[in-house]
């Protein structure tokens, strides 16, 4: 996890950046801290704390980049009211395709799709995850975030 630290700390000064958020804390927790304890990382918006689970075993920088991308894409949908608390079921309460076609999700998996596609011109193969479905909705979202953002390009292109 230590040799790690370097890139999730560049992941999220990049975001923090890119989504005019301010810096969060960032905790390393046990599993057992997390919805599912294979959950890599999870926020608590309210105290503006990213947690890492100290037992992710990370299979690159770029899965790295694509998963703190998503929890940071979270705490800026809370930031600016995008994340409806009252109607967001967690992933223990939810078969992993309604889970992840939720609105929530399928933004915050675009949002690390259009992070990781513009810095390193690859993607994670969501679709063997959640389906085909789910993978045209987040690419649909993906579409859209490349307009909202197309100010930015220079800035996401450099790196």
């Amino acid at each position: 996890m230590k040799k790690y630290v370097k890139v999730i700390d560049s992941v999220i000064t990049f975001n923090c950046e890119t989504l005019k958020l301010k810096q969060p804390t960032v905790t390393y927790e046990p599993p057992n801290k997390f919805a599912t304890p294979t959950t890599k990382a999870g926020i608590n918006p309210d105290k503006n704390v990213i947690a890492i689970n100290i037992d992710t075993v990370w299979e690159s920088s770029v899965e790295i980049w694509w998963v703190i991308s998503h929890e940071m894409r979270h705490l800026w949908q809370v930031k600016n009211g995008q994340f409806n608390v009252d109607n967001y079921k967690p992933s223990q309460e939810n078969n992993l395709k309604s889970y992840a076609m939720q609105f929530e999700e399928v933004d915050a998996n675009a949002w690390g799709v259009y992070v990781i596609i513009s810095l390193f011109h690859t993607r994670p193969l969501l679709e063997n995850i959640y389906g085909e479905k789910v993978w045209q909705q987040i690419l649909k979202r993906v579409e859209e975030l490349s307009l909202i953002h197309i100010s930015e390009p220079t800035r996401l292109r450099r790196i």
